[in-house]
């Protein structure tokens, strides 16, 4: 969620006796009023609905079958597909999840670049068989969410799944095809150890105006810039912007980030001469953090969705309608600020 970027100016002057630069300065705060306000999603939580894709695996940190599966997970009545991202915490149908952001904000001993580079290219809905596939999806992620446990001990307590010998009942293990997930999911994981190292997601937007204020009927351009976890700009990544507030059009209402990490659209005011804020947010599958840790004193698992749920990295801004008397107060002050300016300079130049 990006944090606040812009906020009114802090101008000082000395004072000159000059009443025209007093009124250019009084124009310079009244057109300063435009602010960006940082936006994340509103306390809202994602229910368990129910379980989807997948397969019943072998752990033995459990001694039994784990739900290798999707988590359909519910927010406000739109379902998410989701994987576990916390092997070690226990989940049921009904708990409530709190909605929590990118997962980079997540615990910071997770290799979340491996883990987002699997929800990106990996879907299980285009594979021939769509258990197996989920199942693989599903044990790959907790490969690089437990990692900072070590490999199998050999006695009880946490490790890096699937670091365990292939003997007996190991992890992975599925009872019609006992290797058939584990060897799956170890290609995924190749993979992503060849070619997810490097991998770029975005964390970050900032939305900004070519004018800061907008007249009725007249049109300003907006830009959306996207950052990634290195605070780079990134390319390829979706933008879709919307009006929350207020009257307007904009075209287009999305867009795909170029090589400077940049997405603009037209914005035309309409209506009334009210304020209209307008929201620019990323989308793709990128995931979005869902936390159990916060609303029990027993926390239930950590979730993560595939695509980010819609606003999760957003930004907004604020485009006024100046009120007449500001803008002749803006013109009246422009001019003096140039007579004083053009002043100032036949007095220093003069011996």
């Amino acid at each position: 969620m990006s944090p606040l970027k812009k906020e009114g100016a802090k101008i000082m002057v000395k004072s000159t006796g000059n009443r025209w630069m007093g009124l250019c300065v009084a124009a310079v705060i009244i057109i300063t009023v435009m602010m960006v306000l940082p936006q994340a999603v509103s306390a809202q939580n994602a229910t368990l609905d129910s379980y989807g894709n997948g397969l019943d695996i072998y752990s033995r940190y459990y001694g039994d079958d784990v739900n290798a599966r999707i988590f359909e997970m519910n927010v406000s009545g739109t379902i998410y597909d989701s994987y576990c991202i916390d092997l070690f915490t226990t989940i049921n149908i009904g708990d409530n999840l709190t909605i929590n952001g990118s997962l980079a904000e997540g615990d910071p001993n997770i290799n979340w670049t491996a883990v987002i580079y699997i929800l990106n290219k990996y879907d299980y809905s285009t594979a021939g068989d769509k258990d197996l596939e989920a199942a693989a999806i599903q044990a790959a992620i907790w490969y690089y969410c437990t990692e900072e446990h070590g490999e199998y001990p050999g006695t009880g307590g946490k490790y890096q799944f699937m670091t365990d010998p292939q003997t007996g009942a190991y992890d992975g293990y599925f009872l019609d095809d006992p290797s058939a997930v584990r060897d799956r999911a170890f290609v995924i994981i190749n993979d992503t150890k060849e070619n997810g190292t490097d991998f770029k997601f975005p964390t970050t937007i900032e939305l900004t105006s070519s004018e800061e204020y907008v007249l009725v009927n007249k049109s300003v351009n907006l830009t959306a810039t996207v950052k990634d976890q290195d605070n780079q700009d990134i390319s390829g990544v979706i933008v879709k912007f919307a009006i929350t507030e207020g009257t307007g059009t904009l075209n287009p209402d999305y867009g795909t980030t170029n090589s400077s990490g940049q997405v603009q659209t037209n914005f035309t005011k309409t209506g009334d001469d009210n304020a209209t804020t307008v929201v620019a947010w990323i989308e793709g599958n990128y995931g979005t953090l869902l936390r159990g840790d916060v609303l029990y004193a027993t926390p239930k698992q950590n979730v993560s969705t595939i695509t980010i749920i819609p606003h999760t990295i957003e930004d907004s801004i604020v485009l006024p309608v100046p009120e007449l008397s500001t803008l002749v107060l803006m013109s009246t002050g422009l001019l003096a600020l140039m007579g004083y300016v053009g002043y100032s300079r036949r007095r220093t130049t003069k011996k």
